[in-house]
């Protein structure tokens, strides 16, 4: 794992520092930060498509389909990353029946928001923020540097081991789940077992001991 480079130093519970680092340099418009974000991450994501009208990195293929998105809103910059387990939702759909008409564009199974990570996060604590609201050049540029270094460490990560059925329901079992999809967790759960043939919420293989 890569270590946080020197930028992160900066960040911690001081939010006007944190966001006078981003500020920083001439002014910088909506369209330059996505695009140069979109530039640094091809290279870590080179088998995924852009979807550039909606800043998404989309990646499909036949275990899962894996989702990295660029949002920005009230000028904070955030990374949203997760994927649409294929095997583990046609087990969902057996147990509860097909849900209802859902984006193509996002994640179904397990998901993560940079807001929600950080010093202050109970689901997945870092010694430092990773979102940047960013405004000038000179603090485009730090966020970069920081972004390049989080989808290394974290983000592929992240979508690699959720590959796994069974890592899935780790996370959604985990007192502190690294997942968005808190409200569905237990249908979640209850699926992995079901297509891993255990009685629900993990006991033995269906048949066993009976």
């Amino acid at each position: 794992m890569n270590a946080a480079p020197p930028a992160f130093a900066h960040r911690g519970d001081d939010l006007v520092a944190w966001s006078d680092a981003y500020a920083a340099g001439d002014h910088v418009s909506a369209n330059d930060i996505h695009t140069a974000v979109a530039r640094i991450l091809q290279p870590l994501l080179p088998r995924y498509r852009h979807l550039r009208a909606r800043h998404l990195f989309h990646l499909a293929d036949p275990t899962a389909d894996h989702f990295v998105q660029v949002q920005r809103g009230k000028n904070i910059l955030t990374l949203a990353f997760g994927l649409t387990h294929h095997a583990v939702e046609r087990s969902r759909a057996a147990l509860f029946g097909p849900e209802g008409t859902s984006s193509p564009h996002a994640p179904r199974t397990i998901a993560m928001w940079s807001a929600n990570i950080g010093p202050f996060s109970k689901s997945w604590p870092l010694p430092y923020r990773v979102d940047w609201p960013v405004l000038g050049h000179e603090g485009l540029a730090l966020a970069l540097l920081e972004i390049q270094a989080f989808v290394e460490d974290h983000v592929l990560p992240y979508l690699e081991r959720h590959r796994d059925p069974e890592a899935i329901r780790a996370t959604c079992l985990d007192p502190h789940p690294r997942s968005s999809f808190f409200l569905q967790a237990a249908s979640t759960v209850a699926a992995v077992d079901h297509l891993m043939g255990r009685d629900l919420l993990g006991g033995s293989p269906a048949g066993e001991g009976r």
